[in-house]
């Protein structure tokens, strides 16, 4: 196979973890998807420049929390 390219995806996203390694709070479902207080991990995010912008919005924080999502 020498002179041949692999043809993988690429794919990317954005999620926020806990420490502990929680990606959504207890009890999820249909309704609550994030499970109880999964929305708490993602706090962080929703206010930073990057982003706002990202999802059509003005403004937002910039610093060290913003870089990171960047």
């Amino acid at each position: 196979m020498e002179g041949k390219r692999s043809s993988m995806s690429k794919f990317k996203f954005n999620i926020s973890m806990s420490l502990d390694g929680y990606i959504a709070g207890p009890n999820q479902s249909l309704e609550n998807p994030l499970g109880v207080g999964g929305e708490q991990l993602h706090d962080w995010a929703l206010k930073l420049k990057s982003f706002r912008e990202a999802h059509g919005e003005p403004g937002g924080e910039t610093g060290t929390n913003d870089d990171v999502l960047r």
